[in-house]
């Protein structure tokens, strides 16, 4: 074996410009383009479905805590009970369903009665078509004594005293929500109730305003 194998002097060196750039080529550097951001809004998309199954749990999970009271248990209990936030079950007294309002802020008030016993309610929900006189609610809230101010709005939306022919015995049940018998809600949540609430949830009432009176306002 030669030195020239050894060494590699056979190989063939490139030809004088060969490797040269052609005339007129450009040899400025080339800047990379740049890299195409991902578009956050499938990440957005995600988190709002995330939150809004969370509130929705929370949600579930809360009412289901709530515990069950009748009128009569309610009212018994109502010292025991204080503020804390529950569920009350009765039949709204004919006659007490009037526009109202609680320290400046309108409210629905009427009385609500079960197994003998009555409830003066204020609502701050807006109540759907089927309340009425004599219907079966369900209601979400909690006791309050009268160091708030409570008015009710005649049909001539002049004011007068809260709560006539209704329990008036210085306690009224503030409520945000209100389920009435035959809406899809209290039924699937109360479907074991419902004949409890027609058999003993009856008053006959001894109030002289009717639910034609709601929706005059203050005049």
């Amino acid at each position: 074996m030669s030195g020239t194998d050894l060494f590699g002097a056979g190989d063939e060196e490139p030809a004088p410009g060969e490797n040269e750039p052609a005339p007129g080529a450009d040899l400025r550097p080339r800047e990379r383009a740049p890299r195409r951001s991902r578009s956050k809004l499938p990440y957005l998309l995600v988190a709002v479905v995330v939150v809004a199954i969370a509130a929705l749990l929370l949600r579930t999970l809360g009412d289901a805590s709530l515990f069950f009271k009748n009128v009569d248990e309610a009212v018994a209990q109502r010292e025991t009970l204080g503020s804390k936030r529950f569920r009350m079950q009765g039949t709204v007294v004919p006659g007490t369903i009037v526009d109202g309002e609680v320290d400046g802020r309108g409210a629905v008030l009427f009385t609500v009665s079960y197994n003998g016993s009555m409830a003066d309610v204020a609502s701050f929900d807006n109540p759907t078509d089927l309340f009425k006189d004599g219907i079966p609610v369900v209601l979400e809230g909690s006791w309050r004594t009268p160091a708030s101010e409570v008015i009710s709005l005649g049909c001539d939306g002049v004011e007068t005293e809260a709560f006539i022919g209704g329990a008036r015995d210085g306690w009224f049940f503030v409520s945000n929500r209100i389920l009435v018998k035959h809406d899809a809600s209290y039924e699937s949540a109360n479907h074991d109730r419902l004949g409890e609430a027609v058999e003993k949830g009856g008053a006959a009432g001894s109030g002289d305003r009717s639910v034609s009176c709601r929706g005059g306002g203050r005049k």
